[in-house]
């Protein structure tokens, strides 16, 4: 009996550990650049599309009051997090502001 006791216990600790760590690595901020094709300030989302495909985001923080200056059809840059499939944006920024300048030709 004492070692199932024990066991159980070594097993519930190394869960205790390590499912943090789990939902640590999905909540790591990731970032994604596409052309706005929806924006709704009721429900503060933002859908916007790349080579990847369509991508919602809910818009949290600062960044919903940064909503109001992009339109559909802006190139953004959108740092956001995925915790089970959700995608949260916490910062969203003009993606003409991070291209870089092109080389000069001669």
């Amino acid at each position: 009996m004492k070692k199932i006791v024990l066991a159980v216990a070594a097993i519930a600790a190394t869960l205790v550990f390590a499912l943090p760590s789990f939902a640590a690595d999905e909540a790591k901020t990731k970032h994604s650049i596409g052309a706005i094709t929806a924006i709704d300030a009721v429900k503060a989302s933002l859908t916007i599309k790349n080579h990847d495909g369509e991508k919602t985001f809910t818009v949290t923080g600062k960044a919903v009051e940064k909503l109001a200056s992009f339109k559909v059809g802006d190139k953004v840059k959108v740092a956001y997090t995925d915790i089970a499939g959700t995608l949260t944006a916490t910062k969203i920024t003009s993606a003409k502001t991070e291209e870089k300048p092109a080389a000069a030709t001669k």
